[in-house]
């Protein structure tokens, strides 16, 4: 069985026993704690990096942050808080969404950047088989990084699929692009 859900929930069905393995994660500057009963294990850091239309002056190029500080931003429920963050890191107050998703659709967002409505920050895992019209936007200095883990109950007796299969995910590669 496969189970798409946030972290939390993920931690209270590993502990109930109805899930034997997550993938979670969490981004450097809001880190998640595990609870008791729960082990992680680090599978890859994914520095975020900016959705652009591909029309946009910086698609396909490495930047400073600064840069973007008055851009039409997409804020979804992921980077709410991250916003802010990054106008907290630059000083610089213009880091506000003009256009606001509800939702836990990236897809959604990198289409909403693709119909030229704004730019967004997203994971580059996330940035990976983009559609027509979408670029990333490397950050010179990355200000956010989601890390990404492979949690389970903390048990001496795994199975051998429980086992392969954490080891495996600890091997996610990341796609080619700026920053990554």
């Amino acid at each position: 069985m496969l189970v798409e859900c946030e972290t939390a929930e993920a931690h209270s069905l590993l502990l109930s026993g109805e899930l034997d393995i997550a993938v979670t994660f969490d981004y450097n500057r809001f880190p998640v704690s595990v609870p008791r009963g729960l082990t992680r294990s680090p599978a890859v850091d994914d520095p975020v990096q900016v959705a652009v239309p591909l029309s946009h002056r910086f698609a396909g190029q490495v930047i400073d942050l600064a840069e973007l500080a008055a851009e039409q931003w997409i804020e979804t429920p992921v980077t709410a808080s991250q916003l802010d963050v990054l106008a907290e890191i630059t000083g610089l107050p213009s880091f506000r969404a003009k256009m606001t998703f509800r939702g836990d659709d990236f897809r959604t967002v990198i289409n909403l950047v693709a119909a030229g409505l704004g730019i967004a920050l997203l994971p580059p895992l996330v940035l990976s088989n983009l559609p027509r019209g979408v670029a990333r936007c490397g950050l010179r200095h990355v200000p956010l990084l989601r890390r990404i883990y492979v949690e389970r109950p903390d048990s001496k007796q795994v199975t051998r699929a429980v086992a392969g299969l954490e080891v495996s995910l600890r091997r996610v590669p990341l796609s080619e692009g700026p920053n990554g």
